[in-house]
């Protein structure tokens, strides 16, 4: 399959409440959001990774740093993440859209390429992979949380202001709760991505304190090119790291 004419944008901010600064604290050495962009330059579907953040002065240091090490980044407003989006779109000429956020540092480059195919193929406004993020009652396997990829077009993410669509918490679900307007996919953890099936309520994401000391445990473990499947074997095996993926305060 040819190269797709997208970009991933990882979406990141340094002014977190729970863990801040967390996408420059180091995992095992390396800054989290240096490591989360190596895995997804592995992609054999798409060439860019672009760090999208926002204009206030505390994300200051991950533009300094991005910059310092390589790492396109663009700038737009803090609270309305879609608008970032459209405006780096437009920033860095992209036309479609893969969506991964910067406290998900175990996301697979499988998974974008996954993604992609099924974007491309089924020629659907939005895709994506299967887990609790999502409210629709699915009869395929689902991912943990803190693995998604979600894929769509600049096009399609300027509606993000329209008034007569309805709309959840999160950025982009405009594109997956119209399902009228919409063509959407959602994948599941089947086929080569079994491994990656498990408990819907499990999430691997960073968010708390104790979740980066479980990321640190699988980055020294296992290197930065650690399969989802394995961490969730780790977990199957070690009960004592449900502690440290637990997304509360402890």
């Amino acid at each position: 399959m040819k190269k797709f004419d997208g970009a991933i944008f990882v979406i990141a901010r340094l002014s977190s409440q729970r863990v801040p600064k967390k996408n420059l604290i180091e995992l095992d050495g390396i800054p989290m959001i240096a490591r989360l962009c190596e895995r997804l330059k592995k992609s054999e579907l798409t060439d860019q990774v672009i760090v999208c953040t926002s204009n206030e002065v505390t994300d200051d240091p991950l533009v300094n740093f991005c910059e310092s090490n390589g790492i396109l980044v663009g700038r737009g407003p803090l609270e309305n993440v879609m608008e970032r989006i459209c405006i780096v779109a437009d920033l860095f000429n992209v036309k479609n859209i893969i969506e991964v956020l910067g406290d998900n540092p175990f996301v697979d480059s499988d998974l974008v390429d996954e993604a992609i195919r099924i974007f491309q193929e089924g020629h659907y406004d939005y895709v994506a992979n299967y887990s609790n993020d999502y409210s629709a009652k699915l009869r395929i396997k689902k991912f943990p949380i803190g693995v998604r990829v979600q894929v769509y077009s600049r096009a399609a993410a300027a509606d993000y202001s329209r008034k007569d669509i309805n709309s959840l918490s999160h950025p982009s679900s405009f594109l997956y709760s119209n399902p009228g307007r919409y063509s959407v996919k959602l994948f599941g953890a089947e086929g080569v991505f079994t491994g990656m099936a498990c408990s819907s309520q499990l999430n691997i994401s960073v968010n708390y304190p104790q979740n980066l000391e479980f990321a640190r445990y699988i980055f020294q473990k296992f290197g930065n090119d650690v399969c989802v499947s394995d961490i969730l074997k780790e977990i199957k095996t070690r009960s004592d790291l449900l502690d440290l993926v637990s997304q509360k305060n402890v």
